[in-house]
């Protein structure tokens, strides 16, 4: 609904409600409108998500410099045509790019 409302609002259609906006998300939901994954908004949200998923994950534990790790395997996630989530299948597939990271007591 924020996007929504942002574009509302840089189109300068000020007069849109509550309401509207609830409508718009709904339509956008069911139609699965694709351009919102450009939407630089979108892609932070994507980061953030994939972020907190790789943290929740016990496996995270087994890494010093979890943000770096992370930002390797989001690197990797993001240019590819697959899911924009975490999974820990990640880390044996990108085993080699964050090994240097990988706390060896494990």
């Amino acid at each position: 609904m924020a996007v929504i409302k942002r574009k509302a609002e840089a189109d300068q259609n000020l007069s849109i409600t509550v309401g509207d906006l609830i409508n718009r998300a709904k339509e956008m939901t069911d139609s699965k409108q694709t351009w919102l994954k450009d939407l630089p908004e979108e892609q932070t949200y994507q980061w953030n998500n994939f972020v907190k998923g790789f943290c929740n994950s016990p496996k995270s534990h087994e890494f010093n410099r979890k943000m770096k790790v992370a930002a390797i395997l989001w690197h990797h996630v993001k240019h590819s045509t697959g899911s924009k989530q975490y999974h820990d299948r990640l880390l044996d597939q990108f085993s080699e790019d964050i090994k240097p990271y990988h706390i060896k007591n494990h």
